[in-house]
């Protein structure tokens, strides 16, 4: 048995912006035991909304303002922030803190480091130095199985050091009707996307098939959730397929999961290398059926044919014809929704990812490094 004192536990990210990964370690650090671990974050970029956040759960929270991907000082600082805190773990997210992470903290005699690998996605220069320094960590983890094996095909990452942690999604929060409500819809039909408003997230592609599909459904709305760089162009292009009154433009929310309830259809049409997207997990346990691209680990999370539809990327009419078939059939779509809001439940809850990385912990705490 351990000693009684806390285990000290430092995570390690790119930065704290709105993001998948950087929403997994706000939910993970905010439910750990903390009678048994004690948590510090570390941010490698400057300060982002997540901050405070974490800040308000009693969490210290770090942040390096790295200029540049290799910044020597801001590595430096790394250093000496984890010689100082000395963790029993340093939990390590996102490519740039996998790899300094990796390096600074056996340095920094950390004795044990775990590596979180959540995207298909990577620059030329990311394969090579994966496969340099991955040996470096204790674990590395996946957040679906899909990132695995493209980790083991691409970076050469496997061997039983590795393993699967889903992403987890708060099956306590309070499901009300959120968007149909404010935007004073019934009886009209809601389909919503929500996504970073960037390249690759699929939003155009949910527009043109929302464009495909207005004439036909006079009572259906659409609603995209979110922000960032693109939010004017692809007002812009709402405009020009002359479906500007039919879409509303939600900006961010912090409550993703409460705006989507009471939806009729959850989009998700992303084209990039999605590891395990949490909006799509926060629409099953809102209730909501789900029409999503065929990347990544969306097909762990979305059952086809029984929690939601599964169709092309960059294919608006097949993307159309997927919602259609579920707006035409109310009682298939909620019986998936259902469906989906108990597999949400069972294989994707905070609990449940929460209570695998304390084991984790404990188990390194308890031995010596093997890989």
């Amino acid at each position: 048995m351990r000693d009684a004192a806390p285990l000290k536990i430092a995570f390690l990210i790119v930065d704290l912006e709105i993001g998948g990964a950087q929403r997994v370690l706000e939910r993970l650090v905010g439910s750990l035991d903390r009678r048994r671990f004690h948590p510090i974050v570390i941010s490698l970029l400057p300060e982002g909304p997540l901050v405070h956040p974490i800040v308000q759960k009693g969490i210290r929270v770090v942040c390096l303002r790295m200029r540049g991907a290799w910044d020597l000082a801001a590595f430096a600082q790394l250093y000496e922030i984890l010689r100082d805190f000395r963790p029993d773990v340093l939990h390590t997210f996102l490519f740039h803190a996998n790899v300094v992470g990796r390096i600074c903290g056996r340095l920094a005699a950390v004795p044990h480091i775990v590596s979180a690998v959540h995207t298909l996605e990577g620059r030329f220069y990311h394969f090579p130095l994966e496969r340099l320094t991955w040996r470096l960590s204790d674990r590395v983890l996946f957040v679906s199985k899909a990132v695995a094996r493209w980790a083991a095909a691409h970076a050469g990452i496997h061997g039983p050091a590795t393993g699967v942690v889903y992403n987890g999604v708060d099956e306590t929060v309070a499901v009300k009707p959120g968007l149909k409500t404010e935007f004073r819809l019934r009886p009209s039909r809601l389909v919503v996307t929500a996504a970073r408003l960037t390249a690759g997230k699929g939003v155009k592609t949910f527009l043109r098939a929302a464009q495909l599909l207005a004439p036909r459904y006079p009572d259906v709305k659409f609603a995209v959730i979110g922000g960032g760089e693109l939010d004017g162009p692809l007002r812009e292009i709402a405009r020009q397929l002359g479906i500007e009154e039919r879409v509303h433009f939600a900006g961010w929310r912090d409550d993703v999961t409460r705006a989507l309830a009471g939806c009729d259809v959850f989009v998700s049409a992303s084209r990039l290398g999605e590891g395990l997207p949490n909006v799509i997990l926060e629409a099953m346990i809102a209730g909501v059926p789900v029409v999503a691209t065929d990347v990544g680990g969306t097909r762990e999370a979305v059952v086809d044919g029984e929690t939601g539809l599964i169709v092309p990327r960059r294919d608006p009419p097949a993307l159309a014809k997927g919602i259609a078939s579920l707006l035409d059939d109310p009682g298939r779509a909620h019986a998936m929704g259902e469906r989906g809001r108990e597999r949400a439940r069972e294989h994707f809850s905070v609990g449940a990812m929460v209570e695998r990385m304390q084991r984790i912990y404990d188990e390194l705490s308890r031995k010596s490094r093997f890989v």
